[in-house]
C-alpha cells in the first residue's frame, strides 16, 4: 500500500511542471544575446577573450601561430554573434578570420603534422612563407584595430576598449 502510494504521488510530481523550475533553470545559463545594445560585461567578456587566446598564440611556435589568431579571432565573433550593437566588431573579426584562413590554407605546409589544443588544430605555415603570411597578418589586424577605432560616436568606448585589446595582444 505505501510503495502504491509513494508511486502515485511520485507520478503526480513528474506529471506536473514545478512552478519555480522554469525561471530556475534560464537563470542558470548567460545569455550574452538577451540585450540588444552596448553591454559593459559583454565588452570586457570579449576583450578578456581575445586577451586571453591572442597571449596564447605568442607562446605558440610562429609557424603554427597564424591559425591560432585565426581561432582567436573566430571566437570573438562568436562571443558577440546576435547582438546588433556589435554587428561592426563581429563584421570585422569574420573577415580578419576569413583573410587569415586563406592565407594559411595557401602556404601550409602538408609535409609537418598539425598540432592540437583541445578541439583547435593548429597547421603549420611553411617556414620561407612565414615572414610574408605575418606581413598579410600584421596589416589584417591593423585594419580590424582602424575599422574598430573609427566606429560612430555611440559605440565608441565600448569599440575602443575591444581594439586596445587587439593591439596590445596583436602578434
Amino acid at each position: 500500500m505505501i510503495r502504491m502510494a509513494a508511486g502515485a504521488l511520485l507520478a503526480l510530481a513528474l506529471s506536473t511542471p514545478m512552478a519555480g523550475a522554469e525561471f530556475a533553470r534560464s537563470s542558470q545559463t548567460q545569455d550574452r544575446t538577451a540585450g540588444v545594445g552596448l553591454s559593459a560585461i559583454l565588452t570586457r567578456t570579449l576583450t578578456r577573450q581575445l586577451r586571453r587566446d591572442l597571449g596564447y598564440c605568442q607562446t605558440v611556435v610562429l609557424d603554427y601561430s597564424f591559425d591560432c589568431v585565426k581561432y582567436a579571432f573566430r571566437s570573438a565573433s562568436e562571443i558577440v554573434d546576435g547582438n546588433p550593437a556589435y554587428r561592426t566588431a563581429q563584421a570585422g573579426f569574420d573577415q580578419t578570420a576569413r583573410q587569415i584562413k586563406g592565407m594559411v590554407q595557401a602556404e601550409t605546409d602538408r609535409s609537418r603534422l598539425p598540432k592540437l589544443r583541445g578541439f583547435q588544430i593548429y597547421y603549420p605555415v611553411n617556414p620561407e612563407a612565414a615572414p610574408a603570411v605575418e606581413r598579410e597578418m600584421t596589416a589584417a589586424i591593423s585594419a580590424l584595430e582602424t575599422q574598430l577605432r573609427s566606429a560612430p560616436e555611440q559605440v565608441g568606448s565600448d569599440y575602443q576598449q575591444i581594439a586596445d585589446a587587439v593591439r596590445q595582444t596583436a602578434p
